[in-house]
C-alpha cells in the first residue's frame, strides 16, 4: 500500500489503513493491531522507512 499510494513525504498510518480499508475486504477498525505489527516489523527488517514519528504513527517510505 506504501508504494500504491506514492507519496513523495511518506505515507501516514491513517493513509495506509484507507488504503487498505478501500481496495480489499479486510475491516481495519476491528483489526489494526495487525496493521500496527506489521509496520513495525517491516521497519525492524529495514523494508520500510520510517520517515517522521516513532512506532507505528507517523511516516513511512
Amino acid at each position: 500500500s506504501v508504494e500504491a499510494l506514492k507519496d513523495r513525504t511518506g505515507s501516514s498510518l491513517s493513509a495506509i489503513k484507507k488504503y487498505i480499508g478501500g481496495n480489499y475486504k479486510f475491516d481495519v477498525e476491528k483489526k489494526s493491531h495487525f496493521i500496527k505489527r506489521a509496520l513495525k516489523s517491516l521497519v525492524e527488517k529495514g523494508t520500510l522507512l520510517q520517515v517522521k514519528g516513532t512506532g507505528a504513527s507517523g511516516s513511512f517510505k
